[in-house]
């Protein structure tokens, strides 16, 4: 008996990712759905589900259970609804009934009829499928070395045999072969290479095209020795899709992402490749190839291929987005993002794990060409990825483009994460910091600010970062006087007004004190922001109550500065129970 589900969490639904169910038959899919809608209503997820149903490995292994091209087993149906129907806490019966209604019409009539491929005819000439299997097998999973040493064991000398199975494997996947093929050069020679591509060009000269315009990029890594497992009984029923799939998952697993990428450029680009050879060398770049126009929904298409393949897909997305940045794709890399996080309840959160996945330059980068009009988006889609962006990111962004140029504008103060975000920017630019900071203050409503305004926002968050760091919020605090003495002002104003009571004044205080500690001139430049702007009498005068020295600095400031004015506003201090400094 499986133990009871977790309590139920509402608006967590089962992670939808990337996979979507084109490859299932209609019944199936209504099926999946169906399934897909149950979990959702009972607000738990595949690995609570693996983890409290005796007989699942994991998760991953339940999702592919259900994502199988002909649909989950009934066993799993039963479980999963099962499992459901508890943490609803509702009777199972009538509800298994309907589930299994669906499964028995999404079996076929008959044996499945093979998938002849898209675009590569099959089966040309008979040929030992038994050979064909262990080498799909090793080319699938990204074990070149093992299946150059085999080809060569047994066909050393090329011929007909050998071709008709390259060209077996080149149909599902003709990036395989030419891996297979660079790992013969490598083992065997030239010579033995292109012995291997001119059988491939006898057997198939179609598939022989289609391998030669594979380009071709230096590998990131070298290939880790594995245990392989035994091939599975139906590789040789899988799609080329899924083969190409699991083939370039495992290449990124590897570090290989280059060659997928350039790959996957070749294969959407909207112009025609040009292949002059089976055998090119591994360490040219083909960059007048990479920078080809994309159809983005093929190359999306392509994507969700490889997706299938591996479970844990975020890292995939990832690794493969940042090298279409690095390539000169960052449109394609905004289109993935912007489409994911439109899905509803887990996409914005699927996003923000993509983001801190990626390469910090190259997701900067992709921000950076959102936010001048080199790539196309919806105008919200920059926000939104700001939002689920690494606070780093954010940070370097908000630096290097003014948020408040932006079309539309950006008030920072709609920013999770703002006090990281600060914190960072500052770590990075004082000065440059301070200035961002000034021109968004040019915005707020100073005199009558609203309890939910960006005004308050900000002086919450910059307490919160007094608090955490103390001596780093007064820097800052000590750049904006120097550089806007102004904004300044309002910024203490607001500091005051926001957190009036003498507790609340605490990290404030702190932060002008560590910026008083940082420069003798802060005191000065108080003083001066105080006479020509709005004075924060309170604040200061907390200051002054914390450190002695301080409070003769401050009144010295002030009275250096214009004696007659301050002089004349000791009642209005006295009012404000500002006595340490009137005194």
């Amino acid at each position: 008996m499986a133990d009871e589900p977790a309590p139920r969490r509402p608006g967590r639904p089962m992670k939808s990712g990337l996979h979507d169910l084109s490859h299932q038959s209609a019944q199936v899919r209504e099926l999946v759905r169906a399934l897909h809608a149950l979990i959702a209503e009972a607000g738990v997820s595949y690995r609570q589900i693996a983890d409290k149903t005796p007989g699942f490995k994991n998760r991953q292994a339940l999702s592919r259970n259900v994502r199988r091209e002909a649909g989950p087993d009934k066993h799993v149906v039963e479980a999963l609804v099962r499992y459901c129907s508890q943490a609803l806490g509702e009777p199972e019966d009538a509800r298994l009934a309907h589930f299994l209604t669906l499964w028995r019409s999404a079996q076929p009539a008959g044996p499945a009829e093979a998938d002849p491929g898209e675009d590569i005819p099959m089966g040309v000439g008979p040929v030992d499928l038994s050979q064909v299997a262990p080498i799909l097998l090793l080319v699938s999973e990204g074990h070149l070395s093992a299946g150059a040493a085999l080809l060569v064991a047994s066909h050393p000398q090329g011929g007909e045999a050998l071709g008709q199975i390259l060209a077996e494997v080149g149909r599902r996947t003709p990036g395989g072969v030419m891996d297979l093929l660079d790992a013969v050069t490598e083992q065997a020679g030239a010579g033995t290479a292109d012995s291997y591509g001119q059988a491939l060009d006898e057997a198939d000269p179609v598939v022989a095209t289609a391998v030669r315009a594979v380009p071709r990029t230096r590998p990131e890594h070298v290939e880790v020795p594995e245990q392989v497992a035994a091939p599975s009984p139906d590789l040789l029923q899988l799609t080329p899709q899924e083969i190409q799939g699991r083939r370039r998952a495992r290449q990124i697993r590897a570090g290989d992402v280059a060659q997928v990428a350039a790959e996957l450029i070749v294969e959407a680009s909207t112009e025609s490749v040009s292949p002059t050879g089976f055998r090119r060398h591994v360490n040219i770049r083909l960059d007048q190839d990479l920078q080809r126009p994309l159809d983005i929904d093929r190359a999306w298409q392509l994507l969700l291929d490889i997706c299938k393949q591996d479970p844990d897909d975020e890292i995939i997305v990832a690794s493969l987005l940042s090298q279409m940045v690095a390539d000169g794709h960052p449109q394609f890399a905004v289109s993935v993002l912007e489409t994911v996080h439109s899905v509803a309840d887990e996409g914005p959160g699927y996003v923000r794990t993509i983001q801190e996945l990626m390469k910090r330059p190259t997701l900067l980068s992709a921000l950076e060409s959102l936010a001048t009009g080199k790539v196309n988006a919806e105008p919200a889609t920059l926000q939104a990825l700001l939002v689920q962006a690494p606070p780093r990111v954010t940070a370097a962004f908000l630096l290097q483009n003014d948020p408040a140029g932006l079309d539309p504008a950006l008030d920072i103060c709609e920013l999770p994460r703002l006090e990281a975000i600060l914190r960072s920017m500052t770590e990075i630019s004082y000065p440059a910091t301070a200035l961002v900071l000034a021109r968004q203050m040019e915005k707020w409503e100073t005199f009558f600010p609203q309890a939910d305004g960006p005004e308050k926002k900000f002086a919450s968050t910059f307490n919160d970062m007094a608090r955490a760091a103390p001596h780093q919020a007064g820097l800052l605090l000590h750049v904006l006087i120097w550089q806007s003495p102004e904004q300044a002002s309002t910024l203490m104003s607001t500091l005051e007004r926001s957190h009036g009571e003498p507790p609340e004044l605490g990290p404030a205080s702190d932060a002008i004190g560590a910026a008083l500690r940082h420069d003798a001139l802060t005191a000065g430049l108080i003083a001066r922001a105080a006479r020509h702007h709005r004075p924060a009498y309170h604040l200061l005068d907390r200051v002054a109550q914390n450190d002695a020295s301080h409070a003769t600095a401050l009144a010295a400031a002030m009275l250096h500065n214009d004696l007659p004015h301050f002089a004349s506003l000791l009642p209005t201090m006295i009012n404000m129970d500002a006595l340490v400094i009137a005194a």
